[in-house]
């Protein structure tokens, strides 16, 4: 769970593809965000409390009472996924007097949907095999190719191959962001690309802009 406050001058705000489902409650307002495969430029109310729930991947299938891939690159309003009680779920988080105790509210709702319910271990377990070993290692799961990609779908919204497409991705944001001085030729071979035309393609097909791009809006 997380609070921010979006600065006045912000403008529209870059949220990268992270395989990750998040509730977000801003302007009064509760959407499910994600999961994206593409950048997407948010519009969100300056100056106010913006509140994120950020759903682990074996719960989301019964959190939201449909798969990932429903919402998949969309920013849904909780009233069109769950009806009257996303719209009470709303209303609840409105009147609530403090960020935190909205936060609460949706806690307890989210805890009330996933009661009795075993979440499902394989997102996590192919979370754990793709970073140490990358996509070839899902193998050791031992799943039939059509099983894995189905339970893929289900949690994260799309297949393995685009799981960990993104999981290198968010590596590579990491080096970019945290290693300043690295050529993009090593930050290729860090992240486990082919070569830096590799890097180039999967930057700007999940963030929009040219590895150098990306590298200075991350460090500035």
């Amino acid at each position: 769970m997380w609070i921010t406050s979006v600065p006045a001058d912000a403008g529209r705000l870059r949220v990268l593809p992270d395989a990750a489902i998040d509730l977000v409650f801003a302007g009064g307002r509760l959407v499910v965000a994600g999961p994206d495969t593409t950048a997407c430029l948010e519009s969100l109310p300056a100056g106010r409390p913006v509140l994120g729930f950020q759903l682990r991947p074996g719960a989301v299938p019964t959190a939201l009472a449909a798969p990932a891939s429903a919402v998949r690159d969309q920013r849904v309003d909780v009233t069109d996924l769950w009806g009257h009680a996303g719209r009470d779920l709303a209303e609840a988080m409105v009147e609530a007097p403090r960020p935190a105790l909205a936060a609460d509210v949706l806690e307890r709702f989210l805890m009330r949907r996933i009661a009795g319910r075993t979440p499902d271990r394989l997102p996590g377990a192919m979370a754990v095999r793709l970073g140490a070993g990358g996509p070839a290692d899902l193998g050791s799961l031992g799943l039939g190719e059509r099983q894995l990609r189905r339970r893929c779908i289900a949690s994260f919204g799309y297949g393995p191959r685009t799981l960990a497409r993104i999981a290198r991705f968010q590596s590579t944001l990491d080096l970019l962001r945290n290693r300043p001085a690295m050529s993009l030729s090593a930050v290729a071979v860090a992240a486990g690309y082919a070569d830096q035309a590799h890097l180039a393609h999967d930057v700007g097909t999940f963030s929009g802009l040219t590895p150098r791009a990306l590298r200075s809006a991350l460090i500035s």
